[in-house]
């Protein structure tokens, strides 16, 4: 074996790089990792000591050869776990892979050790077998097969570059040359950071209490809330405490009552869902088919929230009359509205599912917090102002509070190419459409429509009255909540060949969502396209059609598409030929006041 020692200021203190019948790794001394490249293509070999983290953006397959490791809550041991997709892009902090081998290794850990290797047959050399054995975790990093998500998301300028890091690698290649992860993050097409190296990126890290907490909730099988400000962490504890939860208990029920930022669904809606499969990336990397979900049609709750509340107790109602959901443990995910009204909805919320725990986390900063602790007897003493509200008796409630505090981030810490709440639920719309999208062109007009005739379904625009002969066209070319109704509600037209409507919104189930294609208004059809299985769009009856509309450039951008755009105009000079940019500045105040 020949060693070359290489010095680098920046990142180490002092490397190694080896070279074994031709095939290389580096070293680090002082963090004990090495990285070696296998002969596939797009394989290494990444062998750590306990305890080591390494933390990454991109999207990697983390196979487990020898001991165990942990990614956002989820344990994934050489023993009981295949290989996983790990989703860190742009716009979220790095996740981390950390080691977590409590145990000295044993003669059954090396049978499975030489187990995986026969199943990978990755052909290593004797050298790299015996240091294989000498660490206390040994992982198999490839890279995934592309999906169609971010198939369809490179055809979109606004996401093209979410998995791709050329650019921030290009800005640092001189520094960079000296990491021992510098040949993986070229043929991963990802960027690796050591825990010196990682200051200036964005990281995910474990608050100091998380671990606490969660093995304190997941002794038994019981109803969890999680509260909190916008931006304290409150999705990534959920995920975290979920993928806790899911070795112990198989499956998870997750109460997602947060329409602004869901995390299985698109925006504007409160589902159920059964995690059977751990969250490894932000939402739209895992939506998921609820067991049950009602469209609200909104994401700033503060518009409606009496149709919030009602929408909140049917979810709760139906998981409550399903003896199987009753026997999972529940983990109820709430909106980031902590001031006003949203004290009025937490504090019901709270009362109406009665839960076993209460977990509140705080910030450092008192805007994001809510104005007192959440304890049993402030929420049922606390009186709504703002609002009638429904809402469940509370004299039995006797939760445990559990307060933690968000992990503060480094304020000089940079995230490239950052991704607000806007961009955040545009992507979960892109994720749901990807599922009708075919490689290679991703092109959603491609996809085959449904047609119906206009009687055979209502239509519902939510919040807004709109006159009868602007509904049709407010529906065309937009995307639509696939519901399925049976009230009595119903305003039946003169004409019979057109549709009914509602002219108030109603709760009630929505199987999905879709993208009205067309009207043909001389054969009274509708053309639809949607991912939902025909069996059942079969049960679905009405449209509704809410606030969360479709990104503008879904409509102006068609990679290879022939021909002129179907609802674009096009043009020199033609007003409409181009989408207006948005632009948010911050208010100015107003005359004769001045800031305090």
């Amino acid at each position: 074996m020949m060693e070359l020692h290489v010095r680098s200021d920046k990142y180490f203190s002092e490397s190694k790089v080896c070279c074994v019948n031709g095939n290389w790794g580096v070293e680090d001394i002082r963090s004990h990792a090495l990285v070696h490249k296998l002969p596939r293509k797009e394989q290494f070999l990444l062998l750590m000591k306990h305890p080591y983290t390494v933390y990454f953006k991109g999207r990697l397959c983390v196979s487990v050869l020898k001991g165990n490791v942990e990614v956002l809550g989820c344990s994934m041991s050489a023993r009981t776990s295949a290989g996983r997709v790990v989703y860190s892009p742009k716009g979220s902090s790095m996740l981390s892979i950390e080691t977590c081998f409590p145990f000295p290794p044993n003669d059954l850990d090396y049978e499975v050790m030489d187990k995986n290797l026969d199943v990978f047959n990755l052909g290593l050399s004797e050298d790299i077998i015996a240091k294989m054995r000498h660490r206390d975790c040994v992982i198999l990093l490839e890279a995934p097969r592309p999906s169609l998500l971010e198939g369809y998301m490179k055809t979109l300028p606004p996401f093209m570059h979410l998995f791709t890091f050329t650019e921030m690698k290009e800005r640092n290649a001189k520094e960079r040359e000296g990491s021992p992860f510098y040949k993986v993050e070229e043929m991963l097409q990802c960027v690796f950071e050591l825990p010196h190296t990682a200051r200036h990126m964005k990281r995910h890290r474990k608050g100091p209490d998380w671990d606490e907490t969660a093995n304190s909730i997941i002794k038994e099988s019981s109803c969890t809330v999680v509260c909190g400000g916008k931006g304290v962490g409150k999705s990534t504890f959920v995920r975290f405490l979920i993928n806790r939860s899911l070795p112990l208990f198989g499956q998870v029920l997750c109460l997602d009552f947060d329409p602004g930022q869901p995390e299985f669904t698109i925006p504007g809606c409160v589902s159920a869902v059964i995690v059977k499969e751990p969250l490894l990336g932000p939402s739209f990397t895992h939506l998921s088919t609820p067991e049950c979900m009602v469209f609200i049609g909104e994401v700033n709750i503060s518009q409606c929230p009496a149709q919030y509340m009602e929408s909140v107790q049917y979810v709760t109602s139906y998981c409550h009359s399903q003896p199987e959901l009753m026997r999972m443990p529940w983990i109820v995910n709430t909106m980031g509205f902590n001031k006003g009204v949203g004290v009025d909805i937490t504090t019901s919320v709270i009362r109406l599912l009665k839960p076993q725990h209460v977990i509140q986390i705080q910030s450092v900063n008192a805007e994001f917090n809510f104005p007192e602790l959440l304890c049993p007897s402030y929420v049922c003493s606390y009186q709504n102002r703002f609002c009638e509200l429904p809402s469940g008796p509370c004299d039995s409630l006797q939760y445990v509070l559990h307060t933690m505090k968000t992990v503060a981030e480094d304020r000089k810490a940079m995230s490239p190419w950052g991704m607000g709440a806007p961009q955040l639920r545009e992507a979960v719309i892109l994720s749901y459409l990807s599922q009708m999208v075919q490689p290679p062109k991703y092109i959603l007009t491609e996809t085959v429509p449904y047609m119906t005739l206009f009687s055979k379904v209502t239509l519902c625009v939510c919040h807004v009255k709109l006159p009868f002969y602007q509904i049709l066209s407010a529906f065309n070319g937009n995307l639509v909540a696939l519901c399925s109704y049976s009230g009595t509600m119903t305003l039946l037209p003169d004409d019979p060949q057109l549709p009914s409507v509602l002219g108030q919104q109603p709760v009630c189930p929505c199987l999905g969502f879709g993208v009205v294609r067309g009207i043909d208004m001389q054969e009274k059809r509708l053309f639809l396209i949607t991912p939902i299985p025909e069996v059942i769009l079969s049960s679905v009856n009405c449209l509704m059609l809410g606030t969360v509309m479709l990104p503008s450039y879904v409509y102006v951008h068609a990679s290879e598409h022939e021909g002129e755009i179907p609802y674009v105009a096009t043009g020199l000079g033609h007003p409409l030929s181009k989408v207006a940019g948005r632009f948010f500045r911050p208010l100015k105040p107003a005359y004769g006041t001045r800031k305090k």
